[in-house]
This record gives structure tokens, C-alpha cells and sequence, in this order.
């Protein structure tokens, strides 16, 4: 694709989503939409969505311009559930405000062709390719009914480059992956940092150390069948292991994505248009404690899956962003033990799932140990 053609495609998405969303609306910042048969709260002081579902909704533009309110809820849902909705947030809200935005993923890295392109298969050595159905599971009792593809960054891939299959929207692809990195590095920077404390986290480097890290991951959930067992999820119960996870579900889709509250409850995740998912990673909890005490005061990285079936039964397509901190970041082994092991004997895939780990390790170490225990 050409630079011009890129541009365009851009124009027309922006187009397309201020007709077909904010059509009715005067105020630029009414630029998604909750479905009707979902349950919302309204701000009594400003007439803005707060909650849908019982999940923060907050607006990226007021978190830009470090509006107290806004950075408030984003750390309020940080501790609490760890799980929000961002606003708002230009490209990829405009991807997720229209039906078939995500359509370009789908139609060039999820066909025949492409199954059958040997050359970039996922391997253990590199997990970024094309990943057959069936092909990893996080808690190897569950199959995991899903197709991905993973990609990092094209410029700097950290000695694993990408395996992009003929004809994929590359320039499409990389402008996600650099909207990803911006708002990853803006939450970073404009909530956490000052959170956290920046010596805890290593300062900038600290998190935009990570970019040779960072990961999309696509995942094309496979519609259901008729002869179920129990056995199949979309993905298996799990933590995220980095900082920050950044989700992209199709406007329309099945709701499937459901994480697993302070009640032991499994709630839902819609998905809801104009709108990005974002949730707390194990590193970001572990940070969290080292200056922080007690629940009301630690950030929250939620066990969370993804349904099978759903509630419609049909396919799904997830564009999910994997930001980590730098490589060399320390692991803060000494609050450990106060985080505690929800493992709970190998039924969740987390950082924290039991190994023994060496200590003094960095967070480097730490991930490949736990790619390797993922199966491709």
C-alpha cells in the first residue's frame, strides 16, 4: 500500500465514523454508543457514561490533558476491577466505531493461503507468524478454539522479525501497532508513572524500554459447534503478564471476554463501539506494591477468558496489544509474597503461577520462561 493510499484509507475511516457514529450529535465527544440491552450509569454533574456493565468508561482526550477526574478513574478502575473502557482514543476507537473496521486483519492474515504458507508459521523460537487452531493453550485441560497471528515492532523487532504473509496490510498494521504505543506510553507516563514512582518503574525507559517487546496479537475465534464438550474456551483462564493489555473487539460482535471480579464472579466485557478494553498486567500489580499496601491502594491484574460460544455462538475477531516494561526492569521479588500466587495449582496462567523463579531476575528472563510453557 501505497503512502497516499494509507492516507486515505485514514480519511475514510475518520469520515465514516463521525457519519455513521456520532450522526445526531453536536458534541464532538459523543462518539460511541452503548448498545440498549446494556446496563449504564450517568456522571449527575456532567451527564457523561461513567459505567457500562459495572466497567469504568473514561475519556482518553481528558486523561491527555491530565484532567484530575479522569486520571482519578483510571485509577480507581486500575485497583478495584482492573478493567476499563477508553474513549475517544482516535484510530482505534475509529476501528472499533465502525462495523468491518477490523475487516482488513481478517481478510488478508486469516485464509487459505496463509494456512497453508508454511514460511510464517509461529515456531517456538518466534512466536510472531500465523498460529493454527489448537496451536498454544494457556492451561493445557481447555482447547483453546482460536486462529492467531502475532506482529511487534517492524522497525526494531529485537532479533525476531515478522513473518508477514504476501499481500497483508503491513502499513495498516504498523500504523495500529504506533497508535497502540501512544496510548500505552501516555498511561504510562500521565497516570502511572507518578503512581507507581518513577524509580519504581524505571522512568521512561522503563516502559518505552519495552517497544522490542511489545506484541499484537490477533486472535479469529472459531464460530461454535454443535457437539461441545465443556473442554473448549476461546482462551483459557489467565492473567496478562506485562503492564498494560490493550483490546480491540469488532463493533457488533458476540460478548465473550469476560474477566473474574472481587466475588469470584465471572462478568461480562462487552464490546462496545468507539471504545477500547484496557486492563492492569501482573508487572503493573508488582510495581504497584512496592509503595503501595493493601487492596483499596494496589492495582489489580484480573484473571480473565474468553468464551467459546459467546452469546451468539459466532465467530470473533480480537486485536489485543501486549505492552511490557523494559526487559531489564527488576523483577521487585520482595512483594512476592504479599501479592500471593493465584495459580491456584496451575487452573490460571500467570506470572505468579508457582515456579520457582530465580530471584533477582529480570522481567526479560521472566517472560521467555513463560513463552516457553506456552504451546505453538
Amino acid at each position: 500500500m501505497s503512502a497516499l493510499a494509507l492516507v486515505k484509507w485514514i480519511f475514510a475511516l475518520a469520515l465514516c465514523y463521525h457519519v455513521g457514529v456520532a450522526r445526531g450529535g453536536d458534541d464532538d465527544k459523543a462518539k460511541f454508543h452503548k448498545p440498549r440491552h446494556l446496563q449504564a450509569t450517568f456522571d449527575p454533574r456532567t451527564g457523561e457514561m461513567s459505567t457500562i456493565e459495572g466497567i469504568r468508561v473514561v475519556d482518553f482526550e481528558d486523561v491527555l490533558v491530565s484532567n484530575a477526574a479522569s486520571v482519578d478513574a483510571v485509577l480507581s478502575a486500575s485497583k478495584s476491577s482492573g478493567i476499563y473502557y477508553l474513549t475517544n482514543c482516535g484510530i482505534l476507537c475509529r476501528l472499533t466505531g465502525q462495523t468491518g473496521g477490523l475487516e482488513f486483519y481478517n481478510s488478508s492474515l486469516f485464509n487459505d493461503r496463509v494456512r497453508a504458507d508454511l514460511s510464517v508459521r509461529a515456531d517456538p523460537g518466534n512466536s510472531r507468524g500465523y498460529i493454527e487452531e489448537g496451536g498454544e493453550a494457556g492451561v493445557h485441560k481447555f482447547v483453546e478454539r482460536k486462529e492467531g497471528f502475532e506482529y511487534g515492532d517492524d522497525k526494531d523487532a529485537g532479533g525476531k522479525a515478522n513473518k508477514w504473509p504476501e499481500n497483508a496490510e503491513r502499513e495498516k498494521m504498523n500504523l495500529v501497532f504506533e497508535e497502540m504505543q501512544r496510548i500505552k506510553n501516555s498511561l504510562m507516563e500521565l497516570v502511572y508513572s507518578d503512581y507507581l514512582g518513577e524509580e519504581v518503574v524505571g522512568g521512561k525507559e522503563g516502559w518505552e524500554g519495552g517497544r522490542n517487546l511489545d506484541l499484537i496479537r490477533l486472535f479469529r475465534y472459531i464460530a461454535c459447534a454443535d457437539d461441545e464438550d465443556g473442554k473448549s474456551l476461546g482462551s483459557s483462564p489467565h492473567t496478562d503478564w506485562g503492564l498494560l493489555t490493550l483490546i480491540l473487539q469488532e463493533a457488533g460482535g458476540v460478548t465473550a471476554l469476560q474477566y473474574r471480579d472481587e466475588k469470584m464472579v465471572w462478568r461480562d466485557v462487552p464490546p462496545v463501539r468507539g471504545t477500547i478494553v484496557v486492563n492492569v498486567g501482573d508487572m503493573l500489580e508488582l510495581l504497584s506494591n512496592v509503595r503501595h499496601s493493601g487492596p483499596a491502594e494496589t492495582l489489580t491484574s484480573p484473571i480473565h477468558r474468553v468464551q467459546h460460544c459467546g452469546d451468539g455462538g459466532g465467530g470473533r475477531l480480537s486485536v489485543v496489544f501486549f505492552a511490557y516494561p523494559d526487559e531489564g526492569l527488576m523483577v521487585p521479588q520482595g512483594v512476592i509474597e504479599k501479592v500471593g500466587v493465584r495459580g491456584e495449582g496451575g487452573a490460571y496462567n500467570t506470572l505468579l503461577d508457582g515456579r520457582e523463579r530465580e530471584r533477582g531476575a529480570t522481567f526479560g528472563s521472566w517472560l521467555e520462561e513463560k513463552w516457553r510453557g506456552v504451546k505453538v
